[in-house]
């Protein structure tokens, strides 16, 4: 297309140049009348073709123009979708490697125990058509607890006799279990012998459980109420590690434990 509209322009720049040289060298045989009309029109004309050329020149200079800006723009754009996909990029690399991380977590939850944590409670049984229990420690996380012990003691048994050595008599007060490791929820393991107590007798136990994870705290108190055994038990943690301090991770009252005005118990 360029090259037509050049053709034309140089075509008609030739013709004007041939008729104003014919105009120079053949005046005298051109009548007075017809060289003074061309004489007169040649100027308009050179305008005109001056304007013609200015005209396409600024055509021309537009069309590159906008082809230029055309090639910034598909760059720009070009750059654009780039940057996209390495942000998209990027976002699946964090997402990776947060799921690594949380894997990584989630191994060394199941070698060292994580968060998870147990505690003792009555487990009822019928025994000559009395209500007897005994003493089960229950795991209620998803990680196995590892190395576990657990220390428990009657809170009305004078400290003092544990400054040193437990003694025979002690062991009525105090009694000491290596669990061992014990599976992820609902894994748990039985302790001690089973438990018979009479109407309106009541039991207190203050219990320290030890694992490869964490320490926790544990009052459990049983009382037996028109032939059942109710319970009140609350566990803390210890603070060991990331756990906060004296944390309250679990309790539970039966319906029927006594409370006092407030509706609290007395652990005590």
């Amino acid at each position: 297309m360029y090259t037509s509209l050049i053709t034309l322009l140089g075509a008609i720049i030739a013709a004007l140049a041939t008729l104003w040289q014919t105009y120079r060298n053949d005046k005298n045989r051109i009548d007075k009348k017809k060289a003074d009309n061309i004489k007169k029109f040649m100027p308009s004309v050179v305008l005109f073709l001056g304007a013609l050329i200015v005209a396409f020149s600024v055509w021309l200079s537009s069309l590159e123009k906008n082809k230029k800006e055309k090639i910034i723009d598909e760059k720009n754009n070009y750059i654009i979708k780039l940057s996209e996909s390495i942000i998209s990029k990027s976002d699946t690399i964090e997402r990776l490697n947060n799921e690594m991380m949380r894997l990584n977590q989630d191994i060394a939850n199941y070698q060292t125990g994580g968060d998870s944590y147990g505690y003792l409670f009555p487990l009822k049984i019928r025994d000559n058509e009395e209500e007897v229990c005994f003493l089960y420690f229950q795991n209620v996380g998803k990680y196995p607890l590892y190395d576990v012990n657990i220390n428990l003691w009657n809170p009305d048994y004078p400290k003092s006799r544990f400054d040193g050595i437990v003694t025979l008599e002690d062991l009525k007060y105090y009694n000491n279990y290596e669990l061992g490791t014990i599976s992820a929820f609902p894994g748990g393991k039985s302790i001690g012998p089973l438990i018979k107590i009479k109407n309106g007798e009541k039991l207190k136990f203050n219990i320290s459980i030890n694992s490869r994870n964490n320490t926790w705290s544990e009052l459990l108190r049983i009382v037996k109420i028109d032939g059942h055994a109710e319970e009140a038990l609350q566990i803390k943690s210890v603070g060991v590690g990331k756990v906060k301090k004296n944390k309250i991770l679990f309790s539970k009252i039966s319906d029927k434990y006594s409370r006092d005005n407030n509706g609290k118990i007395k652990w005590d």
